[in-house]
């Protein structure tokens, strides 16, 4: 169930629905967001598939209270905050993935979850490496 909600109530999800202030130069920056809300509704299709297939139901899962707190802010600031909060999911999968050694199923699809997180963070701290071009002119 942690592996679904780390992939389902992300920081990335929350901010589709924030609409965080984005300057001129903003686009490489969200479309790096929405490939990873992309790759991470897939999973927690896949993840919830799962859960429904071995216990019949998902639980409902709201977003972390903290993040009422980042609405109208800005793209660059909010990214930095993304990046922590990518740390604390992949922390989160791999122990999910130590949970998962006696489920084959389970174990895969945490581990590639956990491969994708990764890949994120590495996309997300580039972006915040660069400034991710959002510096207003």
């Amino acid at each position: 169930m942690r592996a679904f909600a780390t992939q389902y109530r992300s920081l990335p999800m929350y901010l589709v629905y924030a609409a965080p202030y984005t300057g001129r130069g903003s686009e490489p920056a969200l479309a790096a967001l929405r490939h990873i809300v992309a790759d991470q509704e897939q999973m927690a299709q896949r993840i919830g598939d799962l859960l429904v297939q071995n216990f019949g139901r998902i639980e409902s899962v709201g977003f972390p209270m903290e993040y009422t707190a980042l609405h109208d802010l800005a793209l660059e600031y909010l990214l930095k905050r993304t990046v922590a909060a990518q740390g604390r999911d992949i922390r989160t999968l791999v122990g999910c993935v130590a949970d998962a050694a006696e489920d084959a199923a389970a174990r895969s699809l945490c581990e590639e979850a956990l491969g994708a997180a990764r890949g994120h963070l590495d996309s997300l701290e580039e972006l915040v490496g660069a400034g991710a071009g959002m510096r207003q002119s």
